[in-house]
C-alpha cells in the first residue's frame, strides 16, 4: 500500500501489552522452531551420509573376506589333494619298506597328522 500522506492518523486501538508479548513470543518461538528444524535437517543428512559410508565400508570388507575365503578354500583343496597323494604313496611304499621288515611289525610306520601336516615316524 502507498504511504499515508494524510494529516490524520489512523491508529490501531491500543494493544493489550500481554497480547504484544504473546505475539513477540510466538515470533521468537517460530524462529527457534525454524532453527531447530534446520539443525535437525542437517543432523539427519549427516546421519544418512555416515550410514551410507558405513554400509559401503561393510560391503567392501565383505568383498575382501569373501575373496580371502575363496583363496583359503582353494588352498584347503590343494592341501587335501596333496595329503591324498602322500597317503597313497605311503600305502604303496609300506609293503616294500625295509624298516617295516626289520622291525617285524605289521602296524603302519607313519601316521599323517592333517592338522600339523607333518609326517611322524612311530616305533
Amino acid at each position: 500500500p502507498p504511504p499515508c500522506r494524510s494529516t490524520e492518523r489512523f491508529s490501531a486501538p491500543p494493544a493489550d501489552p500481554r497480547l504484544r508479548l504473546l505475539r513477540a513470543a510466538l515470533r521468537g518461538d517460530e524462529g527457534r522452531r525454524l532453527k531447530r528444524r534446520e539443525k535437525n535437517r542437517v543432523a539427519a543428512q549427516k546421519s544418512r551420509k555416515r550410514q551410507t559410508q558405513r554400509a559401503d565400508q561393510l560391503h567392501q570388507t565383505c568383498e575382501l573376506l569373501e575373496q580371502r575365503n575363496r583363496k583359503l578354500k582353494r588352498e584347503v583343496d590343494s592341501l587335501s589333494e596333496e595329503q591324498n597323494l602322500l597317503t597313497e604313496a605311503l600305502s604303496a611304499h609300506e609293503p616294500f619298506c625295509c624298516l617295516h621288515c626289520m622291525l617285524g611289525t605289521v602296524r603302519p610306520l607313519f601316521h599323517l597328522f592333517s592338522a600339523s601336516r607333518k609326517l611322524r615316524l612311530v616305533f
